[in-house]
């Protein structure tokens, strides 16, 4: 591999171990968030199912549907939307899961068997792995 060669995959690199250095502290920032507001668990059955349509760039559209929640907090129903997409046949009308919710704000919940977030120490380790090959390839450029 040439010097340019080098010096341009080393910048791949590093360009790539930034991305993944703020996509760990977004996933970090989300995951714990969630962990340490939702405190209280409760068995939430699924109500309906909102359908939403989603294109994408080369136009193809797809139907995802999002589940609608209910749970009782403190004898109030509390009814939501879910912010995550099922497949109704796996998850029909009727189907429990339980979810865990912050006590001061009910509405505000999440669950462990949908939680569409990734744990974040897999950006942290895949951060680490860039900035290493990064750091070797600058060495290599710079020592040709």
């Amino acid at each position: 591999m040439g010097g340019s060669e080098l010096l341009v995959t080393a910048l791949v690199f590093t360009f790539t171990s930034i991305i993944l250095f703020f996509l760990w502290r977004y996933a970090h920032t989300n995951y714990y968030s969630h962990k340490t507001r939702c405190t209280a668990s409760v068995m939430a059955r699924i109500c309906d199912h909102v359908k939403k349509y989603s294109t994408d760039d080369r136009n193809v559209t797809t139907v995802l549907y999002y589940p609608v929640l209910e749970y009782i907090v403190n004898g109030t129903i509390v009814r939501v939307n879910a912010d995550f997409a099922v497949d109704p046949h796996k998850y029909p009308r009727g189907w429990e899961i339980r979810i865990l919710y912050d006590p001061n704000q009910p509405n505000y919940f999440y669950s462990e068997e949908f939680l569409s977030l990734i744990n974040p120490k897999v950006f942290l380790v895949l951060f680490v792995i860039a900035t290493v090959i990064a750091a070797g390839l600058f060495a290599g450029y710079f020592i040709l």
